[in-house]
């Protein structure tokens, strides 16, 4: 499935990076779909598919959100 998304994501970029609209819907395609996204190197897409709150390696993480897990992380160090 990943294959045939980031076959066919060339020619979409292009058509939708047009006008407005089609540059709006570019980004959510980028931002879903992208391998380099955001959701992806969190580890949203994984949790999604779990349905449990785990990171892009899978380890479990606390229920709060990922902006709020990635300033935890720089401050609390793990004694």
């Amino acid at each position: 499935m990943a294959r045939i998304i980031h076959k066919i994501s060339r020619p979409l970029q292009r058509l939708l990076r047009r006008n407005a609209v089609t540059g709006t819907l570019y980004a959510v395609w980028k931002l879903l779909f992208s391998p380099r996204s955001y959701l992806r190197r969190v580890g949203w897409w994984r949790s999604y598919r779990l349905r449990a709150p785990v990171d892009a390696e899978g380890k479990p993480i606390p229920w709060i959100s990922y902006p709020a897990i990635e300033f935890l992380a720089s401050r609390v160090q793990p004694d």
